[in-house]
């Protein structure tokens, strides 16, 4: 069995030259990724049971600000993806 625990913080920021607390990412956040995958005996064969953003972190990823556009401001935002699990199964045709 082979394991990969990844880990990745990242702090505040703004998504353009000046900040804007409505589309900007006020907190900092952690990410949390593990893949657990298994070589059967044929070493041919993998079974992967894979989990991301295990602690369910909420974060923006990008977003619009359009003032006065239409008949009012637009602003939206983007999120990332939220706790994901998959699994695979993979062959070798060596």
């Amino acid at each position: 069995m082979l394991g990969t625990v990844r880990g990745s913080y990242r702090s505040e920021y703004s998504m353009f030259e000046f900040e804007n607390p409505l589309i900007d990412q006020t907190e900092d956040y952690t990410l949390l990724d593990v893949d657990l995958v298994w070589t059967l005996a044929n070493g041919r064969t993998t079974i992967g049971a894979h989990g991301r953003n295990l602690t369910d972190e909420e974060y923006k990823i990008g977003g619009y600000y359009f003032p006065g556009a239409t008949f009012g401001n637009v602003v939206s935002s983007f999120y990332g993806p939220p706790r994901t699990y998959t699994l695979t199964l993979g062959y070798s045709f060596r």
